[in-house]
């Protein structure tokens, strides 16, 4: 657990299974190490720790930490979840259900027109404008990114005081993944997606490789969630022990 950023249900457990457990990273915090030109955190050192600890040292990081700063670094590094530090003093009624897919940024017009199209039917449906942001080329086997460039398309949905979403606010965010999804879209995996909308295997080439290899580091599905098991299929007879 780190500080609970992810949109979706990555720290659900079944609370009638006496061996499910949440495992806080609370400990693993601060500088491990120091060298001339990198640093050593633990896992569960905030993005504002961070910061602070290397001003302290009379350094910075080389990029924007983004607006979150106190997601943790395990956190940013495995869901890429960013930005609410700012979120009250800009007057944008909190909290939100948040989406965003990737698109193969050759497709981005086309995407672009599918869903001005939509848009121009649903005038009223928006909550907040499309946001978009492009990414470069990740090596990272399951980041969207990972064929080649991308440009992510996002939108959401605020949620009331009482903790009701509006009546065709989910209904909203399954029909812009629909649209998006024949584009070659990829969901980012910190914040809202329905995974039944993707077909994982055939969008990611590494998807086969990474289950391997958490099957061989988890073997026994310690690490591993009912949503997670949903997503990577783990019932599939493929996968099956």
């Amino acid at each position: 657990m780190g500080s609970g950023l992810g949109y979706e249900k990555l720290m659900s457990i079944q609370l009638d299974d006496p061996e499910a457990k949440l495992i806080s990273m609370q400990h693993f915090h601060g500088l491990i190490e120091m060298k001339k030109e990198t640093a050593v955190f633990g896992a569960a050192t905030t993005v504002n720790d961070v910061i602070a600890i290397l001003a302290s040292h009379h350094r910075m990081l080389p990029c924007s930490p983004g607006v979150i700063g106190i997601q943790t670094l395990a956190g940013a590094i495995a869901t890429g979840t960013h930005g609410q530090e700012q979120i009250l003093c800009k007057g944008i009624p909190i909290p939100q259900i948040n989406c965003e897919i990737a698109i193969p940024f050759e497709h981005t017009r086309e995407a672009t027109l599918a869903i001005k199209s939509w848009a121009d039917v649903h005038k009223k449906y928006l909550h907040y404008p499309f946001i978009y942001r492009a990414t470069g080329q990740s090596k990272a086997w399951l980041n969207p990114a990972y064929k080649g460039p991308v440009c992510y398309i996002g939108f959401l949905v605020y949620v009331a005081e009482d903790g009701s979403v509006r009546d065709d606010g989910m209904a909203t965010m399954h029909e812009l993944q629909m649209i998006l999804a024949p584009f070659g879209g990829i969901p980012h995996w910190g914040k809202h997606f329905q995974p039944d909308i993707y077909d994982f295997e055939r969008l990611i080439p590494k998807w086969k490789d990474f289950l391997d290899l958490r099957a061989q580091l988890d073997p026994n599905r310690k690490i591993l969630s009912a949503f997670l098991e949903s997503v990577f299929k783990l019932n599939d007879a493929h996968y099956d022990d």
